[in-house]
Parts: C-alpha cells; sequence; structure tokens
C-alpha cells in the first residue's frame, strides 16, 4: 500500500513491523503487522517484513476523532487467516489480551509517534526502496496521521516528539525525520537516554497516565528503582533482556552510576572514570583523511593514563579504540557517536552526541598560468642593449612564427640574454608562491648543461625565486637572465657556446605553484599545460 512503512523494532519487542495508517475528516484507523519472534535474527525479521513471509498477527488501531482528541479507541487483533482474536504473543509470556496489552503503550486513547532512525533496516543497500532514506515520507504522512490525531491539543509529549524529529515541520511534504537529538536536560546522562531510557522505557511511560517526563533528567522522573531490581520493569522481554544482559558496557552499571549508589546488586568497586568528549561536535566532512576523535578521561583509581576508550556509531558501527582516532565517514547524514571509557575495575562512563556528517565542499583546483599577454625579450651585444622586444604567443604557449626553422635569432657574440615573464593565478583556494625555471633543450630533446662562466659549476637549469604571493586573479611579473657573460652571477648562468652556433635550441620557460615561502613544497597544478612557454633561438654566427 502505498504509505505502508517496513522496519525493524528493536527497542520494545524486537520484532519486524509493518505499519500504515487511514484517515478521514472523522475517523482514523492504522495497523501493526509482527514477523520474526523475539531474540531471532533482525535480518530474517526484516527479510520476512519485506516479502510478507510468514506474517504474524496484525494489531489494528481505530478511533472516532473527537476535538481535542479521541474519546474512544478501539483495538483488534487478527491472525495471519484474518480472524478477529482477543489475544496475541509478543514474546514467551504467554498471551497477552486487548486492549489491557494496547493500553499499555497507547495510554488508552494515544497514536503513537514513529522515530524512524530509532528503527533498524538490515540487509539493504540505501538505495533500496525499504531502506530509511527512501522511506521518509512514508514516515512523515503516518506521523502527519498521528499528529492529526491529537488536533486541538496544546503541546503533550507527542508533539514534543515531533517536533524534535521534523525541524521542517512534519506536515511539510518531502520533510526528512532527523535523529533525535539529546534533550539538554540529558547531555550529562546521554549515554543512559540513548542506550536505555529512550529504547526501554519512553515509548509506552510517556503515554501512560500519569506519563514519565522525559523531557528532565533521570533524578527528575523519579525513577522507582525497586521496579527494575524486582523485575517488573522493563515490562517488555526485549528490552528486560537488553537491560540484564547487555554486559559490555553494562547497562545495569550504567544505571547503577546514574543513582550513585548500589542498583539492584552491592558493590565494592571503585568510583567510574570521568569521560570529557573533546572532538568532533556539530558537523563534519566526508574526507579520505578522516575526522579526528579525541576524549579526555580521568579516573580516581587509575589516575590519568586509565581506560579503554571504545568509540561507535549507529549508522557506521565501530570507530575505533582510543583516547585519540581518526574516522573518515563515507556516507553523509546525521548519527550519534557513543563513547565509552572503562575503567581497570569495569566501572564505565558513556557519552553519547549527535553528528552530522555532509559532503566536503568540491576542492579548489591551483591553476598558475604562465600568461601568454606579456612576453618581453632583450639581449646585449658590442655592449649595446637591444630594445625590449615584446612576443606574443599562441593560446597552447607556442609562437605563430616561431619554429625550429624560424627561430629567434641572437647575434654571435651575444653578451647577455634576458626577457621578463608574467604568472597569472587563475585558480587556488588560497594564495600561492610561485617560481620560474628555464632551461635550453636541443633539437633531439636533450638538456643543455652547463659549466657556468668559470667553468667550475655544473647546472641543467636556472631558477627565477618570487618571494611574494599570488592572490587568486592576480597577475605577477618576473625578469630573468639565463644567459650572460657580464653579469655578476654570470658563474650560474648559461654562456654563449653552450647554445652552440647556427644550430637551434629551445628555451623552455616553467612557472611552478609553491605553499611555501622557501619553495619548499609544491602545489600539484590542475593544468600544468598552461605553465610552459617555449621559444626556438639561434646564435647566428657566420663562417
Amino acid at each position: 500500500m502505498q504509505n505502508e512503512a517496513v522496519f525493524y523494532n528493536p527497542n520494545e519487542l524486537g520484532l519486524g513491523r509493518k505499519v500504515n495508517c487511514k484517515r478521514t475528516l472523522n475517523h482514523q484507523a492504522c495497523y501493526v503487522t509482527k514477523y520474526g519472534h523475539v531474540g531471532g535474527s533482525p535480518f530474517e525479521s526484516f527479510d520476512d517484513t519485506i516479502h510478507n513471509f510468514n506474517p504474524g498477527d496484525t494489531v489494528a488501531m481505530e478511533a472516532d476523532r473527537v476535538p481535542p482528541k479521541p474519546s474512544v479507541v478501539r483495538f483488534y487483533i487478527y491472525k495471519p487467516n484474518g480472524k478477529l482474536s482477543r489475544s496475541t504473543l509478543f514474546d514467551t509470556s504467554g498471551p497477552k489480551f486487548v486492549p489491557g496489552v494496547c493500553n499499555h503503550c497507547h495510554g488508552g486513547n494515544e497514536f503513537v509517534v514513529l522515530d524512524p532512525h530509532a528503527y533498524r533496516y538490515p540487509g539493504v543497500s540505501k538505495d533500496s526502496p525499504h531502506s530509511l532514506d527512501k522511506q521518509q515520507e512514508k514516515f512523515r504522512v503516518l506521523n502527519e496521521s498521528v499528529a492529526y490525531a491529537h488536533l486541538g491539543e496544546s503541546g503533550g509529549p507527542y508533539l514534543a516528539l515531533l517536533q524534535r524529529l521534523y525541524e521542517d515541520n512534519w506536515g511539510t511534504p518531502g520533510a526528512k525525520a532527523i535523529p533525535e537529538p539529546i534533550p539538554p536536560t540529558w547531555q550529562d546522562q546521554s549515554f543512559a537516554f540513548h542506550h536505555i531510557f529512550k529504547p526501554s522505557c519512553r515509548t509506552c511511560h510517556m503515554y501512560q497516565t500519569p506519563p514519565l517526563d522525559f523531557e528532565r533528567s533521570f533524578t527528575g522522573n523519579g525513577f522507582v528503582s525497586d521496579d527494575v531490581c524486582r523485575g517488573y520493569m522493563p515490562h517488555a522481554m526485549s528490552p528486560m533482556l537488553r537491560l540484564w544482559k547487555t554486559t559490555n558496557p553494562s547497562l545495569l552499571q550504567a544505571l547503577s552510576d546514574l543513582a550513585g549508589s548500589a542498583f539492584c546488586q552491592s558493590s565494592s568497586k571503585g568510583k567510574p572514570p570521568k569521560l570529557t568528549v573533546v572532538a568532533p561536535s556539530g558537523s563534519v566532512t566526508t574526507s579520505v583523511q578522516g575526522v579526528t576523535h579525541k576524549a579526555t578521561v580521568t579516573d580516581l583509581e587509575d589516575g590519568p593514563n586509565c581506560c579503554k576508550v571504545v568509540w561507535s556509531s549507529d549508522q557506521d558501527g565501530p570507530l575505533g579504540v582510543g583516547k585519540e582516532i581518526v574516522f573518515a565517514y563515507r556516507s553523509v547524514g546525521p548519527r550519534h557517536i557513543t563513547v565509552i571509557a572503562t575503567d581497570s575495575d569495569g566501572r564505565i562512563d558513556a557519552k553519547v552526541f549527535a553528528l552530522n556528517v555532509v559532503s566536503a565542499p568540491p576542492e579548489v583546483p591551483t591553476d598558475l598560468e604562465l600568461s601568454h599577454s606579456r612576453f618581453f625579450l632583450t639581449y646585449v651585444a658590442d655592449n649595446t642593449s637591444l630594445p625590449d622586444t615584446e612576443i606574443v604567443p599562441t593560446t597552447t604557449g607556442a609562437f605563430p612564427f616561431n619554429t625550429a626553422n624560424t627561430p629567434f635569432l641572437l647575434p654571435c657574440g651575444v653578451q647577455n640574454f634576458a626577457g621578463q615573464l608574467q604568472a597569472h593565478l587563475l585558480s587556488a583556494p588560497t594564495p600561492v608562491h610561485w617560481q620560474g625555471t628555464v632551461r635550453f633543450l636541443r633539437a633531439d630533446g636533450t638538456v643543455i648543461v652547463s659549466k657556468g662562466y668559470s667553468g667550475t659549476q655544473s647546472f641543467d637549469h636556472g631558477v627565477l625565486p618570487v618571494t611574494e604571493a599570488l592572490n587568486v586573479g592576480a597577475s605577477a611579473g618576473a625578469g630573468y637572465t639565463p644567459l650572460s657573460t657580464i653579469h655578476s652571477f654570470r658563474d650560474f648562468m648559461y654562456q654563449p657556446a653552450d647554445l652552440g652556433a647556427n644550430t637551434p635550441v629551445r628555451m623552455e620557460l616553467t612557472v611552478t605553484p609553491f605553499a611555501d615561502t622557501q619553495h619548499k613544497i609544491p602545489i600539484t597544478d590542475s593544468n600544468p599545460a598552461n605553465n610552459v612557454i617555449n621559444l626556438w633561438l639561434m646564435r647566428a654566427c657566420g663562417g
């Protein structure tokens, strides 16, 4: 059916569930069919739910709506063969009869809010029509029906819960439920709220008369420990087994620590550790490098170096062990992170906090260009300087009338050859430093090695260091003198004889982006093709 939602409920009953609701102006009805059995495989239960295999009983609830809330509610139990029954089996504790079994959680006339993130969808991908994300709109429509049943009421626990689940209002088509934030008064008791009270107590007790106020903390609720210790609560088998059999960490020990005294058992153990989560918080991004998770722990008996710290996520499973770990989130969306510190006595402190993972913004590539717009050359021969000559290359970095057959001619007795180039930073996430290099290559591609003026050096390129940083969209010029017999640094410059005579050579100019002023940390350029300009030269000698 169109708004029929399927899920595995690990909380009150530990069963697969199929739910739908219908309503008219003055009438409303919902039903839920159960699949699997308490203690059985969640995967099998949910698979049966999806394929409607071996269904159990269906429990229906209908009401004539009389504002501000339904005054009379009727409950029905249907067997798999469609016949009505007065009882059903939820677990191995025997048959449960209507309406009493329903009144426990529905408070007589309350339609229960569905929290999509409190359920599980095991064995299906996120693209499956039965996944949480693909069923969000179905849950919204169902919860809109729940709200409809209470129109005219002012406030109340159901309304407060819906407001926390739907930031964009449950009545807005397309609005998605988020993982319920930890209530402010429970921040210091977040583990107990998230792993004990929320899954095992709240769904039923918030609707009973008189209800417990789960907006308040543990101490504010006046929780009666005798009900737990005598086995009266939790009432359903699934949360009862979870409370008493979850030992790593011990939920019963967490409850005892919360009470501040021995709880259902005598204990001579020392004080529990004190855990503080340092990072992360709020929102983080998906990244290959991962997100740092950090906590500090102290313990009265074990000292500051105590404790095993375990991190886990309700969406990602185990994250790691240690006071500081790094975990790379691969999927986006909200989740709850649980951190548990255990000391040498087995005492624990635990925290649960909400974390939202968002897609990392697209990386801005670094693209440094050796500009084609301003390129000047000049030389000195016979102690006379040639006026600066501007040469305009094509967009590919070549010159239209400059090839190995038509090189730029230098006099045979050239004393100094220089030029000016311009770098342009087209894009980058931050300002960059840059450096230019120049080298000469023969027509066959071999690199020319120079000994310098004195013949005591050996180098195959020259460097144009630039100290100023370049901002995105800005340009900067730099002069270069690769060849000279008269410059004060001529020992580190090419000499005319290195170029040969009447033989074309290629001068290659390259600009490279760097992250530091010392030009030790190069940055990968997204478009290295526009970093280079080539110019063919030839010493023209007679003879």
